[in-house]
């Protein structure tokens, strides 16, 4: 049995983000880039996490590449659900990083990892929090 993310750990989250240097965070997906741009036009840096083998899009064509470089950092792991591996959490709570979920998200993680392991900032946990 699973452990469900409490609002203390959220708040005790939340309070180590340092928002000036906010990082758009999003799972390597159809829906990143339009997520990496919007992110860029509101001056946010941004990071996408890609699973090895589907990086290039993201890690190539669109952080060095592109005359419009809308991917600052790639996160690569081996599969999608790795993300919710402490030292991945880590890293991307070290960045600041804002997670804009969507619906490969859900899919690729799983509804039960998310909710009980996936201790990242999101719009979603801080509906929780009120």
């Amino acid at each position: 049995m699973f452990k469900v993310i409490t609002k203390e750990e959220i708040k005790e989250v939340l309070g180590e983000y340092n928002l000036k240097k906010a990082t758009i965070g999003v799972l390597g997906s159809h829906s990143a880039l339009d997520i990496c741009r919007g992110a860029k036009d509101l001056g946010f840096r941004t990071l996408v996490v890609c699973q090895k083998g589907r990086e290039k899009t993201y890690d190539h064509y669109y952080r060095t590449c592109s005359s419009m470089v809308i991917v600052d950092q790639t996160l690569i792991l081996d599969k999608f659900s790795d993300i919710t591996v402490e030292r991945v959490l880590r890293q991307m709570r070290e960045n600041n990083v804002i997670f804009i979920p969507h619906r490969s998200f859900e899919v690729y993680v799983g509804f039960d990892r998310i909710e009980d392991e996936f201790l990242i900032r999101t719009d979603d946990h801080l509906t929780k929090m009120s």
